[in-house]
Protein backbone atom coordinates (compact mmCIF):
# COMPACT_ATOMS: atom_id res chain seq x y z
CA UNK A 1 0.00 0.00 0.00
CA UNK A 2 3.10 2.81 -0.36
CA UNK A 3 0.20 4.37 -2.46
CA UNK A 4 -2.55 4.16 -0.79
CA UNK A 5 -5.34 2.67 -0.65
CA UNK A 6 -7.39 4.24 -2.96
CA UNK A 7 -4.94 3.16 -5.62
CA UNK A 8 -4.96 -0.52 -4.74
CA UNK A 9 -8.64 -0.63 -4.29
CA UNK A 10 -8.54 1.07 -7.69
CA UNK A 11 -5.78 -0.88 -9.51
CA UNK A 12 -5.52 -4.16 -7.55
CA UNK A 13 -8.44 -4.77 -5.37
CA UNK A 14 -8.90 -8.13 -3.51
CA UNK A 15 -12.38 -8.73 -2.78
CA UNK A 16 -14.08 -11.43 -1.29
CA UNK A 17 -18.29 -11.29 -2.24
CA UNK A 18 -20.22 -12.73 0.02
CA UNK A 19 -22.87 -15.69 -1.09
CA UNK A 20 -21.01 -15.92 -4.10
CA UNK A 21 -19.27 -19.04 -5.97
CA UNK A 22 -17.03 -19.33 -8.78
CA UNK A 23 -19.77 -20.97 -11.11
CA UNK A 24 -21.66 -17.46 -10.63
CA UNK A 25 -19.49 -15.46 -13.15
CA UNK A 26 -20.03 -17.79 -15.43
CA UNK A 27 -24.05 -18.65 -15.86
CA UNK A 28 -25.09 -21.27 -16.94
CA UNK A 29 -21.82 -23.38 -16.50
CA UNK A 30 -21.31 -25.21 -13.53
CA UNK A 31 -17.88 -25.61 -12.34
CA UNK A 32 -16.70 -28.77 -11.45
CA UNK A 33 -16.32 -28.97 -8.07
CA UNK A 34 -17.85 -25.68 -7.19
CA UNK A 35 -19.82 -25.63 -3.82
CA UNK A 36 -23.41 -24.71 -4.13
CA UNK A 37 -23.78 -20.88 -4.04
CA UNK A 38 -26.04 -19.26 -1.09
CA UNK A 39 -27.54 -16.79 -3.30
CA UNK A 40 -29.31 -17.01 -6.34
CA UNK A 41 -27.62 -16.18 -9.96
CA UNK A 42 -29.45 -13.29 -10.09
CA UNK A 43 -28.40 -12.10 -6.74
CA UNK A 44 -25.21 -12.93 -7.76
CA UNK A 45 -24.82 -11.23 -10.99
CA UNK A 46 -25.95 -7.78 -9.71
CA UNK A 47 -23.77 -8.38 -6.89
CA UNK A 48 -21.05 -8.63 -9.43
CA UNK A 49 -21.95 -6.07 -11.86
CA UNK A 50 -22.15 -3.42 -8.75
CA UNK A 51 -18.20 -4.86 -7.62
CA UNK A 52 -17.17 -4.62 -11.32
CA UNK A 53 -19.01 -1.29 -12.35
CA UNK A 54 -17.24 0.41 -9.16
CA UNK A 55 -13.92 -1.33 -10.20
CA UNK A 56 -14.37 0.36 -13.97
CA UNK A 57 -15.49 3.93 -12.93
CA UNK A 58 -12.47 3.87 -10.60
CA UNK A 59 -10.45 3.81 -13.72
CA UNK A 60 -12.64 6.38 -15.99
CA UNK A 61 -15.08 8.89 -13.36
CA UNK A 62 -12.87 12.11 -12.64
CA UNK A 63 -10.90 11.75 -9.41
CA UNK A 64 -13.14 14.61 -7.85
CA UNK A 65 -16.56 13.24 -9.20
CA UNK A 66 -19.48 11.72 -7.27
CA UNK A 67 -19.96 8.31 -9.58
CA UNK A 68 -15.65 8.41 -8.21
CA UNK A 69 -16.49 9.20 -4.99
CA UNK A 70 -19.77 6.57 -4.70
CA UNK A 71 -17.26 3.42 -6.62
CA UNK A 72 -14.59 4.04 -3.83
CA UNK A 73 -17.28 3.77 -0.77
CA UNK A 74 -18.17 0.40 -2.35
CA UNK A 75 -14.97 -0.94 -3.13
CA UNK A 76 -13.97 0.64 0.54
CA UNK A 77 -17.01 -1.42 2.03
CA UNK A 78 -16.03 -4.31 0.02
CA UNK A 79 -12.25 -4.55 0.94
CA UNK A 80 -13.01 -3.81 4.37
CA UNK A 81 -15.80 -7.04 4.31
CA UNK A 82 -13.29 -8.94 2.88
CA UNK A 83 -10.58 -8.10 5.84
CA UNK A 84 -12.97 -9.15 8.74
CA UNK A 85 -14.03 -12.73 7.27
CA UNK A 86 -10.24 -13.32 6.34
CA UNK A 87 -9.14 -12.51 9.79
CA UNK A 88 -9.80 -15.54 11.58
CA UNK A 89 -8.02 -17.77 9.24
CA UNK A 90 -4.88 -15.22 8.80
CA UNK A 91 -4.65 -15.06 12.93
CA UNK A 92 -4.67 -18.90 12.66
CA UNK A 93 -2.05 -18.84 9.92
CA UNK A 94 0.09 -16.58 11.97
CA UNK A 95 -0.15 -19.36 14.99
CA UNK A 96 1.03 -22.23 12.36
CA UNK A 97 4.39 -20.00 11.48
CA UNK A 98 5.28 -16.76 13.08
CA UNK A 99 9.06 -15.99 11.09
CA UNK A 100 10.37 -13.60 13.31
CA UNK A 101 10.70 -16.08 16.50
CA UNK A 102 14.02 -16.74 15.31
CA UNK A 103 15.37 -18.45 18.87
CA UNK A 104 15.58 -21.95 17.93
CA UNK A 105 15.67 -22.14 13.97
CA UNK A 106 16.13 -19.45 11.83
CA UNK A 107 13.46 -20.16 10.13
CA UNK A 108 11.07 -18.92 12.61
CA UNK A 109 8.65 -20.93 14.99
CA UNK A 110 5.42 -21.94 15.35
CA UNK A 111 3.33 -21.03 18.29
CA UNK A 112 0.22 -23.41 17.83
CA UNK A 113 2.74 -26.18 18.20
CA UNK A 114 4.36 -24.85 21.07
CA UNK A 115 0.76 -24.39 22.76
CA UNK A 116 -0.21 -27.68 21.70
CA UNK A 117 2.64 -29.24 23.88
CA UNK A 118 1.14 -28.25 26.69
CA UNK A 119 -2.05 -29.65 26.30
CA UNK A 120 -0.12 -33.10 24.54
CA UNK A 121 1.83 -33.08 28.11
CA UNK A 122 -1.57 -33.26 30.03
CA UNK A 123 0.08 -31.79 33.45
CA UNK A 124 -1.30 -30.41 36.71
CA UNK A 125 -1.85 -26.40 36.63
CA UNK A 126 1.04 -26.69 38.60
CA UNK A 127 3.62 -28.83 36.57
CA UNK A 128 2.40 -26.98 33.55
CA UNK A 129 3.86 -23.62 34.48
CA UNK A 130 7.40 -25.11 34.77
CA UNK A 131 6.87 -26.71 31.43
CA UNK A 132 8.95 -24.13 29.06
CA UNK A 133 8.40 -25.22 25.66
CA UNK A 134 11.24 -24.34 22.74
CA UNK A 135 10.39 -24.45 19.51
CA UNK A 136 11.50 -24.18 15.95
CA UNK A 137 9.95 -24.28 12.20
CA UNK A 138 11.87 -25.95 9.81
CA UNK A 139 10.54 -24.89 6.18
CA UNK A 140 12.91 -26.78 4.29
CA UNK A 141 12.31 -30.53 4.43
CA UNK A 142 16.22 -31.30 4.90
CA UNK A 143 15.39 -30.10 8.67
CA UNK A 144 12.65 -32.60 8.92
CA UNK A 145 14.91 -34.84 11.50
CA UNK A 146 14.87 -32.02 13.28
CA UNK A 147 11.48 -31.54 14.32
CA UNK A 148 10.78 -34.09 17.26
CA UNK A 149 9.93 -33.32 20.41
CA UNK A 150 12.80 -33.42 23.51
CA UNK A 151 12.86 -33.22 26.86
CA UNK A 152 15.23 -31.80 29.61
CA UNK A 153 14.85 -31.73 33.17
CA UNK A 154 16.15 -28.69 34.53
CA UNK A 155 16.47 -27.36 38.47
CA UNK A 156 13.41 -24.89 37.81
CA UNK A 157 11.36 -27.17 35.15
CA UNK A 158 10.81 -29.17 32.30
Amino acid sequence: LAKGEEHALAQKPVVILPGLNHSDFCPGFDVPGDLPAEVDQEAATTTIGEVTAAFLKLQVAPPAGAAHATALALMRAKAAWTRDFMAPYLKAQDLEHNRTDVADSTEGASPFCAGAQHIVAGLSKEDDVRLRVRDGFHVDSSNLEHCHPNWTIAADGL
